[in-house]
């Protein structure tokens, strides 16, 4: 059974994917697998994304307003 790579840093997706690819090469994944729990770590990515542009823009909004 595949297990994904705890996902706590963008670091980590990029682990997360290559564990994907090795799962496939290897056959404990099947290539839809693999596919479906892809689209889980690029929604992650995009979500530390996200995250991490709100927090800029707030700090620059803050310091706009000194």
């Amino acid at each position: 059974m595949f297990a994904l790579p705890k996902l706590e840093t963008l670091a980590d997706a990029v682990k997360a994917s290559a564990a994907l690819v090795e799962a496939v090469a290897c056959g404990d994944l099947t290539p839809s697998e693999a596919e479906d729990l892809s689209r889980l770590v690029d929604r992650y990515v995009r979500a530390i994304e996200t995250t991490d542009i709100l927090e800029r823009l707030e700090s620059l909004e803050a310091e706009r307003l000194k």
